[in-house]
């Protein structure tokens, strides 16, 4: 269940370190330098230089939703791959002031499954493409879709901006 206010651990990791952790993991894996894929990049026609590919990697310097799409794309990955830990540590700080995530919370939240962190359940399943409601609508308890079958998303969206 969504928690506030919890304070993180200092195992826990924010966002661009689990990034440059994922994004090395990767890396290495290929067996690939630094230049290497700041070359595969280019060739992609993202560029960024072997430095910030450094800088990335240590968490020195926050990734673009481009790089981390871009990097995905040359190291023949997904996004929520290099986003999110593929194990049950650590946890994520989301947002400074909500009480860290679980991976596999945050790996659901990444893929559209499940609201995150006091979300609002109606209008995370409202919020997305209208071909992908029905199944965001078997996730949620019956009595809250029925609500959204019944409401229709213009009728959720616009009550919850009040």
């Amino acid at each position: 269940m969504p928690r506030v206010g919890g304070k993180p651990s200092s195992g826990d990791l924010g966002p661009a370190q689990v990034f440059a952790q994922r994004m090395t993991e990767v890396r290495e894996r290929r067996g690939w330098s630094q230049s290497e894929v700041s070359r595969r990049l280019a060739e992609a026609g993202h560029v960024i230089g072997r430095n910030r590919i450094a800088k990335l990697e240590t968490g020195r310097t926050q990734p673009t939703i481009a790089d981390a799409f871009a990097l995905a794309y040359v190291f023949d990955t997904s996004p929520l791959y290099l986003l999110a830990p593929l194990e049950r540590e650590p946890n994520v700080i989301v947002v400074g002031g909500v009480q860290p995530a679980d991976p596999d919370e945050v790996r659901a939240w990444i893929r559209g499954e499940e609201p995150l962190l006091n979300q609002d359940p109606k209008v995370f399943t409202v919020e997305r493409p209208a071909g992908e409601r029905l199944t965001a609508l078997a996730h949620l308890p019956e009595p809250l879709a029925a609500e959204i079958i019944e409401r229709g998303a213009a009728q959720i969206l616009k009550k919850e901006e009040r």
